[in-house]
């Protein structure tokens, strides 16, 4: 049996019959039947087109310090994915500036890793940043972002129906950036319609 994954948030999906599905999760709708046949084909393609986002990995920063022997330290626990030692992350600010970064060390309760995933709290260790150049409520993510699909993806689902405060929240959340930076980039997909 052909298990299939929401490309959008990555939830499990169950085709109907009909070869018709729509995410519980994200509301995404998928097509799963091939138009030239009656089979349900073994890939699929969304009818939204969305390869939105590849975020990896993000954290949101609790605290920072630096350390004389170690550098810059930000504390917190691990939102979503997996980092390992030598990724390369940004550090997005909530005034919606990007500073790249790298991590060199990941520290647990006084335990040193080589990566940690989801749910873990933890201390990581940054390159090539000053403890002035991240605050508490910063967000480190590591992956791409497909910032034309996110749009398109607003106009076809937001927009018609004006859920600019739902749509706020999606872009927030498929690109990492913060409020004051969603809001105005959502105002001005709204405003071109």
């Amino acid at each position: 049996m052909q298990v299939y994954q929401c490309k959008m948030c990555g939830a499990g999906l169950d085709p109907r019959s009909d070869g018709v599905c729509t995410c519980e999760y994200c509301g995404t709708k998928y097509s799963f039947r091939d138009d030239r046949s009656n089979e349900i084909p073994t890939s699929f393609s969304n009818e939204t087109q969305m390869p939105i986002a590849q975020i990896t990995f993000s954290i949101k920063v609790e605290q920072v310090f630096f350390i004389k022997t170690r550098g810059v330290v930000i504390t917190g626990e691990v939102a979503q994915g997996e980092v390992a030692i030598g990724d390369s992350v940004k550090i997005i600010k909530n005034s919606g500036q990007r500073i790249d970064s790298a991590v060199v060390g990941i520290e647990q309760f006084r335990k040193f890793l080589d990566k940690a995933k989801k749910g873990d709290k933890i201390g990581l260790m940054l390159a090539g940043v000053t403890k002035e150049q991240i605050s508490a409520g910063d967000l480190i993510v590591k992956g791409e972002i497909d910032i034309n699909a996110v749009v398109d993806y607003i106009r076809g689902r937001y927009l018609p129906t004006n859920e600019k405060v739902l749509a706020i929240d999606f872009y927030r959340k498929a690109t990492g950036v913060g409020l004051k930076e969603a809001k105005d980039n959502v105002d001005r997909i709204f405003a071109k319609g």
